[in-house]
């Protein structure tokens, strides 16, 4: 077959605006048709031409969790925040009438995330608070936070975050303590308490 016969063929393979010439296998040319605004082509293996177009960036996937209602702490008692409202979750992360306190990893989002929480106590001058986030069944601590109002009355708080991998199914939550000699309460609204994930990636 002559050269310009191969080209005219090859030619009739393009349909559309925007379609592009790839290859099934050695010498086997096809088309790829053009993907849709805003997409860009990407490598695909199980794909027959080993491209496929596809979203430019990762979907943002994450959960945000804020308490409506101040939480009352006893004194010197280890104690795990709840949660009840949600001011995203886009993938079933949290559940607002089962173990309320946990963010949990969906089925087929284990990775790397950013773990963040920030809790603010009520005004009091004695004794010390303690936060800390921890991840799974066995409380391993992400870290500690702690802080004492020096016998001035004081509103403490504490911000925390960090990165860490996490497997679907794996939970993380945010584990508090205080001193002051009697019941002390958490605040509520977004100002003051809340508790986050972000996923950032296999």
């Amino acid at each position: 077959m002559s050269r310009s016969r191969d080209v005219a063929n090859i030619d009739t393979i393009l349909t559309t605006k925007g379609d592009i010439y790839a290859a099934t296998a050695a010498s086997t040319p096809a088309r790829l048709g053009v993907g849709t605004n805003g997409q860009v082509l990407t490598a695909a293996s199980t794909t027959a031409t080993g491209l496929q177009w596809a979203a430019a960036g990762a979907a943002f996937s994450g959960c945000l969790l804020t308490n409506n209602g101040s939480q009352t702490i006893p004194n010197n008692t280890d104690t795990f925040l709840t949660y009840n409202t949600e001011t995203y979750d886009t993938d079933g992360y949290h559940s607002t009438s089962s173990n309320t306190g946990r963010l949990t990893i969906p089925t087929g989002k284990s990775g790397y995330y950013y773990v963040y929480s920030l809790v603010r106590w009520d005004n009091n001058s004695s004794g010390q608070r303690t936060m800390q986030i921890t991840q799974g069944s066995g409380q391993s601590s992400i870290g500690v936070i702690e802080a004492t109002p020096g016998g001035v009355s004081a509103y403490i708080g504490f911000h925390q975050g960090s990165i860490r991998y996490a497997a679907a199914g794996d939970y993380f939550e945010c584990k508090v303590n205080q001193t002051s000699g009697g019941n002390l309460n958490v605040r509520a609204n977004t100002n003051d308490c809340f508790f986050g994930i972000q996923y950032l990636g296999a």
